[in-house]
């Protein structure tokens, strides 16, 4: 069966820092999607840029979680997005393959052992990674890593700052049946910076995992992200927060199908809007979602984003709030969704 408790960090990682890639603007505001007064004005001026900012700049959660539940969990899967997502995803699977990796059920308490590993980076600098682990190298719920980086450098970036993982719930089944697993994730003020761009990423981040096999055999993942706040700061777009994040990604193994849901809302430089899947985007492969529906709602606007086959994308708007669409266009789906790549 494939490891549960390596993609559970491996969503973790890519997700956190996939989940803010690619927007601008200002962030702030409120703690939760519910609390959070849409502010933005949608218009047909902007729609599609307000669509672009829901789906491909805070949606490439949907390619980095679709990266970690195909087990890719390498910077490579996730190419041209930042370089605190690289950074993360490559050191999840390093840290994860090291020191909770473990396949069997947990059906007792395991001895747990102190972790405190302090490493030099090539191009100087460190960073120490503390916490505790099971003795026997056995993945168990407590398990908890933080690594805290301290100007790392390996040649190229630059990394400071710290996040923190903890495994939560951890399920395999004796039968060959599949399994689940849970964890959390803290980052405080994560940092990579190169010699032309950084980013700093805070904020935490609930992860499930669910799979279904049969014979050991996965046939189907299911990721879970949650989150009340997320931010990231870059030297590129500004600051951006993810504000109430309720996100979903499934991926029928068997057939190469996938769909994903993604509710939240989004501060950027003071504009909010917030976004409510209506329809589960779906598609098939390495593909733009086929099929789905969304409601994005402004200060007394909205818009609604229909992906259709043919990587297009209608877009509704209704500027002044009365209900009734004022202006629609059909996109390239590639200006408002990130690409989601599924083997």
């Amino acid at each position: 069966m494939q490891n549960i408790s390596r993609l559970g960090l491996a969503v973790a990682m890519i997700a956190l820092g996939g989940s803010l890639a690619g927007c601008g603007g200002g962030g702030g505001g409120a703690s939760t999607a519910q609390s959070a007064t849409p502010t933005m004005a949608i218009t047909a001026d902007n729609g599609q840029q307000v669509a672009a900012q829901a789906f491909s700049g805070t949606g490439t959660l949907s390619q980095g979680a679709a990266a970690a539940a195909s087990l890719k969990a390498t910077g490579a899967t996730m190419t041209g997005q930042s370089s605190v997502l690289g950074y993360l995803a490559n050191f999840a699977a390093q840290q994860a393959q090291s020191t909770i990796g473990a396949r069997s059920s947990v059906v007792a308490p395991i001895a747990a052992k102190a972790v405190n590993e302090t490493t030099t980076c090539s191009g100087g600098g460190s960073y120490v990674v503390t916490g505790n682990v099971s003795d026997s190298g056995q993945a168990a719920v407590g398990n908890t890593l933080t690594a805290t980086f301290s100007n790392c450098n390996d040649g190229t970036e630059t990394i400071n700052g710290s996040f923190a993982l903890t495994l939560t719930g951890l399920n395999q089944s004796s039968d060959g049946t599949g399994g689940s697993a849970s964890m959390t994730m803290n980052a405080s003020n994560f940092s990579v910076a190169t010699a032309n761009s950084g980013a700093s990423l805070n904020g935490s981040l609930s992860i499930s995992v669910q799979i279904v096999a049969s014979n050991n055999v996965a046939q189907s993942e299911q990721v879970n992200l949650t989150s009340p706040q997320m931010t990231l700061t870059s030297s590129n777009y500004g600051s951006l927060s993810i504000l109430g994040l309720n996100y979903t990604l499934f991926n029928n193994l068997t057939n190469g199908t996938w769909w994903f849901s993604q509710d939240e809302a989004v501060n950027n430089n003071g504009q909010v809007f917030s976004v409510q899947t209506t329809q589960k985007f779906a598609g098939a492969g390495c593909a733009y979602p086929s099929s789905g529906s969304a409601t994005i709602t402004g200060s007394k606007s909205s818009e609604v984003v229909t992906a259709m086959s043919g990587n297009q994308t209608q877009l509704q708007i209704d500027a002044n709030g009365d209900n009734a669409v004022d202006a629609s266009q059909t996109v390239p789906s590639s200006s408002v969704f990130a690409l989601i790549c599924l083997n």
